[in-house]
């Protein structure tokens, strides 16, 4: 469980700092110092490795393993706690877009909804460790693998590289508009499809439902396959425009 717990606090961290920078800029407000980033970041970096530590030195003499983990455990729903109310704060200050509606709804609310799922994975986790300690019952893969891999990760990752493409990526400002139309295409029914599924194998890999299972994998695969093949026809674009122009 301390290997797993390792990894994931640190995936969770590298996204955490990507989007407290990237949130406020997608959503068309101010970037400015919260505390809630700090202690969002806090969180993750004190919280993660301590439950790691009281995992990996169960078994010992005493309580100090449990005392760790629950420790760690509360620290980390503190952090989840901050990048919620960092989010709830860039989501108030957004600004009002008038162009290009599909893409700026799917990198938006994408990556609110990405910090929600955060937030339950948290608390599913944490809740187990406080709840058992630094034993087996205290820790399931299967909890909050939907919520952290998919809903956390994967969604962020999406509205992430939909965002940068055509904001810093190659290309003029025609070809920029053009991937902005093409990265927007669908966008309620992307981001409607990703966060479905991700209930449904939220539900349904704990429970063993095997048709929510396959239910939400479907949906979850349409919607990030979409989405990267979208991404690639993006990309396209810059090279056909390049070839074109003989750049």
């Amino acid at each position: 469980a301390h290997a797993w717990l390792n990894l994931l606090g640190f995936v969770s961290l590298v996204v955490t700092g990507t989007l407290i920078h990237l949130l406020p800029t997608v959503l068309g407000g101010r970037m400015l110092p919260r505390t809630s980033s700090v202690v969002a970041v806090t969180g993750l970096v004190v919280g993660t490795p301590l439950v790691a530590l009281g995992f990996a030195i169960s078994g010992g003499p005493g309580p100090a393993a449990d005392l760790i983990a629950r420790s760690g455990a509360l620290v980390t729903l503190a952090g989840a706690a901050g990048l919620a109310g960092f989010a709830r704060a860039a989501v108030r200050g957004r600004g009002r877009w008038t162009t290009d509606a599909g893409w700026h709804r799917l990198t938006s609310w994408s990556l609110v909804a990405a910090v929600g799922w955060f937030g339950l994975a948290i608390f599913l986790a944490a809740g187990r460790v406080l709840v058992a300690g630094a034993t087996p019952a205290g820790w399931s893969a299967v909890d909050v693998a939907a919520p952290l891999g998919l809903g956390w990760v994967a969604q962020a990752l999406v509205a992430s590289w939909s965002h940068l493409l055509p904001s810093i990526g190659p290309g003029d400002p025609p070809v920029h508009a053009r991937q902005r139309r093409l990265l927007g295409r669908v966008a309620t029914a992307r981001l409607f499809g990703l966060n479905l599924g991700t209930v449904l194998l939220a539900v349904g890999l704990p429970a063993g439902m095997p048709t929510a299972s396959i239910a939400g994998t479907l949906l979850v695969g349409a919607s990030v396959g979409t989405s990267l093949a979208l991404a690639a026809a993006a990309l396209l674009r810059v090279r056909q425009v390049a070839a074109a122009t003989g750049g």
